[in-house]
């Protein structure tokens, strides 16, 4: 016999029945019967979930068979055989995104009946949305420039400093070579002057004409 479209029965988060009408973390996340809903949306932290639906296998509801599968998460489909045709599947730890989880159930023919289907919604944290992704690349924008303008300007500082050392030891060099050219002169002018005074030191001491040694005095003088 070739069932009818399986029902949902239940919806569960961390083992927690959710009641349509009644708020569950300060919402509202079903305003009707689970079987009229087409789905839910949760929050990233609410990934623990239980679904149960149901065969309506009147006949001999343990002899109902389901498969499953939940696109987004599942690669293949699942096929079990529950008692009391009652459905419960659980998952834990979905990752953000969209899902949609199909059911179907069969008889004894095995003969599989209309899929029935809920939609599932996991938002992601808000670091992982849109928003914050853009932010994340104008920030790494942001970081990069900055990154760039520390480094020439440690760059422009660093070539600053090498032209300033340069030029305080060319300045160095010039003292040096100014230093070494008035020791030379002085030492080009002491030995001419060194040969002069003395033999006048000597004619000065020996003249008895006052006249001239006064003359002499103020040529040894100068």
């Amino acid at each position: 016999q070739c069932l009818n479209r399986p029902l949902f029965t239940s919806f569960r988060l961390f083992n927690v029945p959710v009641v349509p009408g009644e708020k569950y973390n300060g919402r509202v996340l079903f305003d009707k019967a689970l079987s009229y809903s087409d789905g839910v949306r949760l929050d990233y932290d609410e990934n623990y979930i239980t679904l149960e639906f149901s065969g309506l296998n009147f006949p001999n509801p343990s002899q109902t068979s389901f498969r499953y599968r939940l696109e987004g998460f599942d690669k293949e489909w699942t096929e079990t055989l529950f008692e009391n045709g009652q459905g419960r599947v659980v998952y834990n730890n979905l990752p953000s995104g969209e899902y949609v989880f199909r059911v179907s159930a069969a008889g004894n023919d095995r003969v599989w009946g209309s899929e029935s289907d809920f939609k599932i919604v996991v938002r992601p944290p808000f670091w992982d949305t849109l928003a914050a992704r853009i932010f994340y690349v104008v920030s790494g924008i942001l970081f990069v420039t900055l990154l760039v303008y520390v480094v020439n300007r440690r760059n422009r500082q660093k070539m600053i400093r090498m032209q300033e050392e340069e030029a305080w030891k060319q300045k160095e060099e010039l003292d040096q070579m100014k230093f070494r050219f008035f020791t030379n002169i002085s030492h080009e002018l002491r030995t001419p002057l060194t040969l002069i005074i003395t033999p006048l030191d000597m004619m000065i001491r020996r003249l008895t004409d006052e006249a001239m040694k006064k003359q002499l005095g103020t040529i040894y003088k100068n």
